[in-house]
């Protein structure tokens, strides 16, 4: 039977030319590989190599086999990487972060995936605001996170690749008083109804000012929270104007519970969504995995933006 090892004894013999020589590299004693070549050659029935004082040469069989035997040693060691790679994501560690709201759009179905296809991760997710994510990966706590980066772009050192854009809305419940209202009717009420919305980043915070007509959102009543289900329950309960990204209440929109406001034109309604990595740190076998699973989820046609 075949046997790798004896393979690379061959191999190291056909290089050295010599089984002391072959030994010495090999860590085996000379008699030990003798025995290990004339196991090989009974095993394939052929002589591989020609023995005299002046050292070892091989047969004419012996090179045409010296190639092949080669072949299989790099096959074998490219199944090992591979099979290495392999357990790198069947029982990794990965830590990453999420923004809030697109957490709520794709989070649940890709650890839904990775719990079926890749049980035997260890994965730790931080959802949270971009600046407290960004601060945990300058820590080097978290292999990657997923963002809308817009309003504080990453310092240099980072990779950012992009992901689909999502699209910020403004939403009330069914029935709401300024439902059916037009852009022109909606802008002098705005501050009639309190506002739901995540933590703002700072420099977000000029554009909604603005479009309130104030000088800081300081003044602006309502509730920042970062727990998606409680903003959408109290927006559902009350007159509440909840701030967010369109596509986290898409099934709430397609069932009339919820209404979008027509404040915003398509293209200022865009909001730039970022994979972001540190360059300086190879990615691990199980972080490039979910990434990609990620990306998939994100780019099938439901999540299209």
């Amino acid at each position: 039977m075949l046997n790798l090892r004896r393979l690379q004894h061959f191999v190291v013999l056909a290089e050295e030319k010599n089984f002391s020589r072959a030994a010495q590299k090999l860590h085996l004693t000379q008699p030990a590989l003798t025995r290990s070549i004339q196991t090989l050659e009974a095993a394939l029935e052929l002589v591989l190599v020609d023995r005299s004082h002046e050292g070892v040469s091989l047969t004419a069989v012996g090179h045409s086999m010296l190639a092949r035997a080669r072949r299989l040693q790099s096959e074998a060691q490219a199944l090992q990487r591979e099979a290495a790679l392999l357990r790198g994501v069947e029982i990794g560690h990965i830590a990453f972060g999420v923004g809030v709201m697109p957490a709520s759009i794709f989070l649940t179905e890709v650890l839904q995936t990775q719990m079926a296809q890749r049980p035997g991760l260890s994965v730790q997710v931080e959802i949270e605001s971009w600046v407290r994510l960004l601060e945990k990966m300058t820590r080097d706590e978290l292999d990657f996170v997923v963002a809308m980066t817009h309003s504080l772009p990453p310092p240099p050192g980072y990779t950012v690749e992009p992901l689909p854009h999502l699209h910020i809305s403004y939403l009330v419940r069914a029935g709401h008083r300024l439902a059916t209202l037009g852009p022109r009717e909606i802008r002098p009420r705005l501050r009639e109804f309190p506002l739901l919305a995540p933590q703002i980043p700072p420099a977000a915070e000029p554009s909604l000012a603005a479009l309130y007509a104030l000088d800081s959102t300081r003044t602006i009543r309502g509730l920042r929270c970062d727990n998606i289900d409680i903003l959408r329950s109290v927006a559902l309960a009350s007159d509440a104007i909840l701030f967010a990204a369109r596509e986290t209440f898409q099934d709430d929109i397609q069932a009339g519970r919820l209404c979008p406001l027509p404040l915003l034109r398509a293209e200022r309604s865009q909001l730039p969504l970022s994979l972001i990595y540190p360059e300086r740190r190879s990615l691990a076998p199980a972080a490039k995995w979910m990434i990609g699973l990620i990306q998939s989820t994100l780019y099938k046609p439901h999540c299209d933006t």
